[in-house]
C-alpha cells in the first residue's frame, strides 16, 4: 500500500498507476510494484513480457523526484542487473512513452546506459503530478 503524500505534496502515485496501465495496454507483465513517499518520491515497477523475444528477460523500472525515470535490464542467466540506462531530462514524461521505453528495453536488453539524469525540469513537479490525479465527486 502506498505511504500517503505530505499534505505539501501531491500523491505521485495516480502518475505510476497510469504508466502500469500504459505497460499492460501493451500486453506486458507487471509486477512488483511498490510506491512511496518518505523523503522523496519513488517508485520501483518489474516489467516481463515472453513475447518480446527474450524468455525471462525482465526490467527493473526506477522512477523518483530527483532523477526521473531509469531502467536496468535483468536477463538469466546473468547473475546482476546490466548498468541502468536513464529515460532522459524529462522526469515526468507520458505514461504512453514510459511503457514504450520499458518495452524497447525489453525486447533490447542490450541497450547501453545514456546519460546520467540531470537536474529536476523546470516546471514544478507537483503541478505535473496534479494532471494524473483523479476528481471525485
Amino acid at each position: 500500500m502506498p505511504a500517503a503524500a505530505s499534505p505539501s505534496r501531491v500523491s505521485h502515485a495516480p502518475y505510476i498507476a497510469r504508466v502500469v496501465a500504459a505497460l499492460t495496454a501493451m500486453h506486458t507483465a507487471v509486477s512488483e510494484v511498490t510506491v512511496t513517499d518518505d523523503a522523496m518520491r519513488h517508485a520501483t515497477l518489474r516489467v516481463t513480457d515472453d513475447h518480446a523475444g527474450n524468455r525471462g528477460a525482465a526490467v527493473l523500472l526506477r522512477w523518483d523526484e530527483r532523477d526521473g525515470w531509469s531502467a536496468q535490464a535483468l536477463v538469466p542467466p546473468e547473475p546482476h542487473p546490466r548498468p541502468a540506462v536513464h529515460f532522459g531530462p524529462q522526469h515526468l514524461p507520458g505514461p504512453a512513452d514510459v511503457a514504450f521505453w520499458a518495452r524497447f528495453g525489453l525486447v533490447h536488453p542490450g541497450l547501453t546506459a545514456s546519460h546520467p539524469p540531470g537536474p529536476p525540469g523546470t516546471r514544478d513537479l507537483d503541478q505535473l503530478l496534479r494532471g494524473y490525479q483523479t476528481t471525485t465527486g
